[in-house]
């Protein structure tokens, strides 16, 4: 059986994504809303439209029996064993609001598994990208996870709660941030989650946590695989696997010398 060659399908990632970062560059400023998707501030933009279709066709042309699954539009193919997970415009509503806090998310997975990625910000063209057993790289520069252990010297980021959450889900999320706040250096808000995730694989960040919230497999595809190839680990909050995409047990990724001490923070939380 022939090998996969995992940097070719980095490679196609980063195209893809740098092309549709363009297109999301010409419609800044102008892209009408054209889909709202039920809760508050959550909708989707012509340009949110016209990079997920941009990047399908040309998954098209060059892979035509592999699966793809789009935020927009979701699945097509969806049992073939290659199955390309994507985000055309994370951070939609900062996007639309002129903020410069949006990103392209592209991961691949073969049989479940993710191969390979990247994390794409069209504005400043940092680009984080993976393939599976080549570790990962931040605009061409090897990177990995920081070697930082004590929590004091630690920088946690955090997806904070939503109105759209339960009470349950807020007054969790607010007992864990309480015991976090006293002992990690510096704790900040993940509204970029996939930004967030990479930026724990560059060092850059040593820590993720999202309690049990929003985010779907888009978000934070590509960033697992970038966390783990660069040495660091991801797990739900309890410690267990992320098993089949399923973040309802949310999800912690670290440089590795600090995930006991992360999942502890978050055991005290739920036991308080």
């Amino acid at each position: 059986m022939k090998a996969i060659d995992y940097p070719k399908y980095e490679q196609f990632a980063v195209s893809l994504a740098q092309h549709a970062g363009k297109i999301l560059l010409d419609y800044r400023g102008k892209a009408a809303i054209v889909v709202q998707k039920g809760k508050a501030l959550d909708f989707a933009t012509e340009a949110d439209i016209a990079s997920e279709r941009y990047i399908r066709s040309e998954i098209g042309k060059m892979f035509p029996s592999h699966g793809v699954m789009g935020e927009e539009e979701g699945f097509t193919n969806k049992d073939n064993e290659y199955l390309w997970v994507i985000d055309p415009l994370d951070g939609t509503l900062e996007y639309k609001r002129g903020s410069s806090s949006f990103d392209v998310h592209i991961a691949l997975e073969y049989k479940g598994e993710l191969i390979a990625g990247c994390v794409y910000k069209p504005l400043t063209e940092e680009i984080f990208s993976v393939a599976k057993g080549y570790g990962v790289k931040e605009n061409e520069q090897t990177v990995r996870v920081s070697e930082i252990y004590r929590l004091n010297n630690s920088i946690l980021y955090m997806m904070l709660p939503r109105s759209s959450n339960t009470s349950e889900e807020i007054h969790r999320s607010v007992r864990i941030l309480e015991i976090a706040a006293s002992q990690i250096g510096l704790i900040r808000d993940a509204w970029e989650v996939g930004l967030a995730l990479a930026n724990v694989a560059s060092g850059s960040t040593d820590a993720f946590l999202l309690v049990k919230q929003d985010p779907k497999w888009w978000d934070v595809a590509p960033g697992i695989l970038l966390v783990e190839e660069a040495g660091g680990k991801v797990s739900d909050m309890y410690g267990g696997p992320i098993i089949n995409r399923d973040l309802s047990k949310g999800l912690v990724a670290t440089n590795g010398q600090l995930h006991d001490k992360i999942l502890q923070i978050v055991k005290n939380g739920i036991n308080q």
